[in-house]
């Protein structure tokens, strides 16, 4: 059963938040707060509601579009593996704002990068 309860409580404190992290670049690897989402939509985790997500598209300085991350290993087009422990979720792609991002994990190669945004043109 999906707490919606305590996520709306989460989510009231996430849209009051004044600090914004300071700059968001393409290609950062970013633990953001996704919340608890409808049917099979993707949740970020039971305790603090934050999933990894790559970012691959600044839009603005408070918007931009993620690629949520998976350690459990999937399998077809819309699952490329990222590293040896991640998988990307382009079924669940969406636009994120700025306060939803929690802190920075790491920066994929440029050559990783390219890969993903090749396969994710490819999808379009």
């Amino acid at each position: 059963m999906k707490d919606f309860d305590s996520w709306n409580v989460r989510k009231k404190q996430i849209n009051d938040r004044i600090v914004l992290p300071e700059y968001i670049v393409e290609g950062e690897i970013w633990w953001c707060v996704l919340g608890v989402n409808v049917g099979s939509e993707q949740d970020g985790s039971e305790d603090t509601y934050e999933r990894p997500v790559l970012v691959i598209k600044r839009f603005t300085k408070k918007l931009y579009l993620v690629i949520p991350l998976t350690s459990q290993k999937k399998i077809g087009t819309y699952y490329p593996k990222l590293t040896s422990r991640s998988y990307l979720l382009f079924l669940q792609i969406r636009v994120v704002d700025a306060k939803r991002m929690q802190r920075k994990l790491r920066t994929v190669t440029p050559r990783q990068f390219a890969k993903v945004r090749n396969l994710f043109k490819r999808l379009l």
